[in-house]
């Protein structure tokens, strides 16, 4: 998994976990903080490319996050087993005419 293009260790100096998703969930790529949370397998996962969070209800507002019409920033309760429960912050963002997000 690696940081999206151009960005380099930019997004790798953030403590909080980042991750780029597509509209179907699937994961484009992610900074080191959210590289290692994946590797722990402590709240979220990455199943067939797709970011998966262990709490079907934050699952369920994610995918409503992602598919509803008018897209809004949300806020979702990551539950975990190790260390502290944490949120998952929904950004959308959009394409420009040029292609670029």
């Amino acid at each position: 998994m690696q940081t999206p293009s151009g960005l380099g260790g930019l997004l790798d100096a953030f403590r909080d976990a980042l991750y780029f998703l597509d509209g179907d969930g699937c994961l484009l790529g992610c900074n080191e903080s959210g590289r290692e949370l994946l590797h722990r397998g402590d709240g979220l996962r990455v199943v067939r490319q797709r970011l998966v969070l262990d709490s079907e209800h934050a699952q369920a507002r994610l995918r409503d996050a992602l598919s509803a019409p008018h897209r809004c920033a949300r806020s979702l309760a990551l539950s975990r087993t190790e260390g502290m429960s944490g949120a998952l912050a929904v950004l959308p963002l959009e394409a420009t005419d040029d292609g670029a997000r």
